[in-house]
């Protein structure tokens, strides 16, 4: 199907959106450097995890369900090659800890959208549908578990807005590949384009494909996907992330996911990062989604 495509990377035009290699120094720190390392062995973090592909490259991704890991659609690109990645040469470890995994998995099929128009298209607008859909091999989330995935749409923001959560960035940089890092407290704070979101998050290099997510109605759940850095009509450099709504929707139509994925994340077998909670349910007093949110359409400036 062709929603999505079939086999995936592009280098989205900005200034970071690539898998890449791990001589390439990182980029897209916003200020001060807030990721930290978490213990890839408890949930959520044992569900995200690292994708490397067969030209050296890496990404990050998120499980979705058993098998299903959400991604962005340019870390399917084999750079040594010029093509998209075959399955056979990709891989998933999730829940990474100095470079030991929870769970690990090939991939059998891969899909995204039709409209994402790959390398040769830099623009921002592409950069909206730059995510795909990995079926694994094996159902590794029953052991390291799975997010659900949220409806935060423009139709939806302000609904996350007053709910206020704290929001979390979590991947695995270039610089720090042999464990996850997270962001917490990092905010979406407008709309670049129709269809993709500006987030503060730190995220560099190797983190495209890496989600934004919440702790949301008692489970966690995935806001955004992020896919690329960029600066535009501002000195600021910022994050670019797909929100979850249209894409799952897209996803469903295309057959892509099943309908379960709506229903909240499940733990596995992965023990709880129980202490997390406990930071997530204070809260945070200005929330994780800026009032500014349905500002103007790519006008960086205004976003704070």
């Amino acid at each position: 199907m062709r929603l999505l495509c079939a086999a995936v990377v592009c280098l989205v035009g900005l200034i970071a959106a690539a898998g890449v290699r791990a001589d390439d120094l990182p980029l897209g720190i916003k200020g001060q450097d807030d990721r930290i390392a978490v213990d890839g062995r408890r949930y959520p973090w044992s569900t995200i995890g690292r994708l490397t592909r067969g030209d050296g490259s890496l990404c990050s991704g998120v499980l979705i369900g058993p098998d299903l890991v959400l991604t962005a659609a340019h870390c399917l690109w084999n750079d040594t090659r010029q093509g998209w990645a075959a399955t056979d040469e990709l891989f998933f470890a999730a829940g990474l800890t100095d470079d030991l995994p929870t769970a690990l998995s090939g991939v059998v099929r891969t899909q995204w959208p039709r409209e994402y128009h790959g390398p040769g298209d830099l623009s921002l607008d592409n950069s909206a549908h730059d995510w795909a859909i990995l079926t694994l091999r094996d159902p590794i989330g029953t052991r390291a578990g799975w997010l659900g995935v949220s409806d935060l749409s423009p139709e939806t923001y302000d609904r996350y807005r007053q709910a206020a959560p704290v929001l979390i960035r979590a991947g695995y940089s270039v610089d720090r590949r042999a464990t996850v890092h997270a962001h917490l407290g990092c905010h979406l704070v407008g709309w670049a384009r129709p269809g993709l979101l500006a987030h503060d998050c730190d995220a560099t290099e190797g983190d495209s494909g890496s989600p934004v997510f919440a702790y949301l109605d008692g489970s966690f759940r995935v806001l955004a996907l992020h896919v690329s850095t960029f600066r535009e009509g501002s000195p600021e450099v910022w994050g670019g992330a797909i929100p979850a709504g249209p894409l799952v929707r897209e996803a469903l139509a295309n057959r892509a996911v099943p309908n379960s994925v709506l229903a909240g994340g499940q733990q596995g077998d992965a023990p709880l990062a129980s202490g997390l909670l406990a930071i997530l349910q204070r809260g945070h007093p200005t929330g994780g989604v800026a009032p500014s949110g349905q500002g103007d359409q790519g006008n960086t400036a205004a976003f704070r």
